[in-house]
């Protein structure tokens, strides 16, 4: 048992003390994805969360997910989907896709508009059929 809990100790600083003191740490910083298109099961329910499938291109090839950010205007669903990537990136810009589900809960019934954000102020646009 003293064996096991030397080991663990040791492990855990051995941990501690190479992580703690990187000389050279990589800042990550947020960027926009682009999205290509979505993909539903229509139709959807008021009142119920529904699935959107989102596909979109990373920023650069080092870039990861982070998450998406929604807001209303008027009566159209804006979404932005966040990656995260490093502030000077040493890796390619080579166009790599990744498919992102969105969960959103329709109020109301009824046709919904969604505009998701690509680059250069330009929105790539749904639609939603939702029943009650």
């Amino acid at each position: 048992m003293k064996l096991y809990m030397l080991m663990l100790m040791t492990a855990v600083s051995l941990l501690a003390v190479s992580c703690s003191d990187d000389p050279d740490p990589i800042t990550m910083v947020k960027d926009t994805g682009n999205v290509a298109f979505t993909q539903s099961a229509e139709p959807a329910q008021a009142g119920k969360p529904f699935k959107i499938d989102v596909r979109f291109a990373l920023p650069v090839s080092c870039s990861s997910f982070d998450s998406f950010e929604t807001w209303k205007e008027a009566d159209t669903l804006m979404v932005r989907v966040w990656c995260l990537r490093p502030e000077h990136p040493n890796c390619t810009k080579e166009i790599r896709y990744e498919t992102k589900s969105l969960m959103h809960t329709f109020a109301t019934a009824g046709t919904h508009y969604l505009k998701f954000f690509r680059y250069n102020d330009i929105w790539y646009r749904d639609t939603i059929t939702v029943v009650p």
